[in-house]
């Protein structure tokens, strides 16, 4: 990942600016910490906006981030448009980090992991705060 990209995100995640949510890179005034991302993207780059559902079962619910590019991967409401990943300059390893003895997924960590009823091995993780993901991005990415 880019460093200076990185060191934005991280005091981005650890500040009070952004309010934490889950489900959706953004949704009303919360964001996923990939969302967080996004919106860093937009702003240092002019480029992507977000815009809101106006169809199907989340009409007026999550916002989405449009990259403003027609390739696939450009728009996306919960995961991260190539288009930022390029910036970032991240790879598909670099959206997983270690917790607990495990590679989880930024969004897993962000959201949390719960269903008593899987017949997966997984043990349920505990949502993480901004902040705790904040720690983990800057040593592991």
């Amino acid at each position: 990942m880019k460093a200076e990209i990185k060191k934005m995100w991280v005091a981005a995640l650890k500040s009070d600016k952004y309010k934490q949510g889950q489900g959706q890179l953004k949704k009303g005034t919360k964001f996923c910490c990939l969302g967080v991302l996004c919106d860093l993207h937009h702003k240092i780059t002019k480029g992507g906006k977000w815009i809101k559902m106006d169809h199907g079962s989340h009409k007026n619910d999550p916002l989405y981030f449009c990259a403003d590019t027609p390739e696939f991967g450009g728009s996306s409401f919960y995961t991260l448009p190539e288009p930022v990943r390029e910036w970032a300059e991240m790879g598909d390893d670099d959206l997983r980090v270690e917790y607990g003895g495990k590679k989880f997924g930024l969004a897993t960590l962000n959201d949390g992991f719960e269903n008593p009823k899987s017949k997966t091995k997984i043990k349920p993780i505990k949502r993480l705060t901004f902040k705790q993901i904040a720690v983990i991005i800057n040593k592991q990415l």
